[in-house]
């Protein structure tokens, strides 16, 4: 999965050498399904099927691919495989052949994306919700592939259904449910998040910080977070807001931003959102501490008062503000002051090999050595 505008994976771009053992691979699997026969009848599709795809799509697919004579062949077999994991406009045309309103489609295949990773249904209509939002009025072969060039969530998913279908089961472990059960995500937003990853730091997740384990400490989080290369943050609020960032060169301690146009916010739980940037400014990722004329805490796209958020480093008190140009138009806390009921971050990436400044180090060290002092004398008494 990968960010908005980036390219999914196209097997109809193979070399031209290669195009004929993706083919044959496709008839391997037919000939899987058909157990050796020249057709597969309604009940081999949905025996082969159900432990991978939802019902109703089980049922989409099937109707699709059996026209005219009620069961599939092998030439239709691969002909639509090569289309839905095919480029955009392929893609695009297999959806609608289909013959089913495009919301449906989009809920089974969410649905069955959600079946194939073991994640939690509750969340789906959320994610539905939101790539509906963009969907245009008017949907033939065109307006429909740049629909899927806008939201890599969508072709990102059906692709990854659609290997499942037509190339068979993968072994790798499920990345997204390991990530689930300690994130505060839902499943819905941590699917967009992990989809406008760039695609080289989808797979390398690593709980660096989370406040219910790690307890409610600023330097706590700072030591895990500083230099430790691109990384998810995560906020919770006593509103119930959920809402965070990618940092994509992450957090480095001091006087200034870190990051480049790949950083977004993102929005849970009321509503899933991704924020990308404008290119306005480069107000990314910020980290600081112990500073007197410098903002000290963390937070992203912005300066000085106003950022789209900032977690002060009384680790309780947070600030958000409206219509940040650093990313497009959101308010992330829904007001100007939080409080902080949880914290997370997570890298996806190397570490950052960047020093910092000694006189920062330098401070630093201070406050983790007053931070101990303090934590061991309310330990003691």
């Amino acid at each position: 999965m990968g960010k908005a505008g980036s390219k999914v994976k196209s097997y109809s771009k193979i070399k031209k050498n290669n195009i004929n053992d993706f083919q044959l691979s496709l008839k391997n699997r037919f000939y899987e399904i058909a157990n050796g026969g020249s057709t597969i009848d309604r009940s081999v599709f949905f025996k082969y099927t159900e432990s991978t795809i939802c019902p109703q799509l089980q049922l989409f697919l099937y109707d699709s691919l059996s026209k005219p004579d009620n069961f599939v062949r092998v030439e239709r077999f691969v002909q639509f495989a090569e289309m839905i994991l095919g480029d955009f406009n392929q893609q695009a045309r297999a959806l609608l052949q289909l013959n089913q309103p495009i919301k449906q489609i989009i809920e089974v295949m969410i649905s069955s994306f959600f079946k194939c990773e073991q994640l939690d249904p509750r969340s789906i209509t959320l994610l539905v919700d939101f790539i509906m939002e963009g969907i245009p009025l008017q949907l033939d072969p065109s307006t429909l592939s740049n629909f899927l060039q806008s939201q890599i969530i969508l072709p990102t998913v059906v692709k990854y259904v659609s290997e499942l279908i037509f190339i068979g089961p993968r072994d790798s472990a499920k990345l997204l449910q390991q990530v689930s059960e300690k994130s505060l995500l839902t499943h819905a937003a941590l699917c967009l998040v992990y989809a406008n990853l760039p695609e080289e730091l989808r797979d390398r997740w690593k709980l660096l910080f989370s406040s219910e384990k790690h307890g409610e400490s600023f330097m706590k989080l700072m030591k895990s977070v500083d230099r430790a290369g691109p990384c998810l943050i995560v906020i919770e609020t006593t509103s119930d807001r959920v809402f965070g960032a990618f940092a994509s060169q992450g957090f480095i301690c001091g006087p200034r931003h870190t990051g480049d146009d790949q950083c977004f916010l993102f929005e849970d739980r009321q509503k899933l959102h991704i924020y990308s940037a404008t290119g306005y400014n480069n107000n990314f990722g910020y980290l600081n501490a112990g500073q007197v004329s410098l903002p000290n805490g963390i937070g992203m796209g912005g300066h000085g008062e106003n950022w789209s958020f900032f977690l002060h480093e009384d680790f309780n008190n947070g600030s958000s503000t409206s219509g940040i140009s650093t990313f497009k138009k959101c308010w992330l806390a829904g007001e100007t002051t939080f409080k902080m009921k949880n914290v997370e971050v997570w890298s996806v990436g190397a570490k950052c090999n960047e020093k910092i400044d000694t006189e920062v180090q330098n401070d630093l060290i201070r406050q983790r050595a007053l931070t101990n002092k303090n934590e061991t004398r309310l330990y003691l008494n």
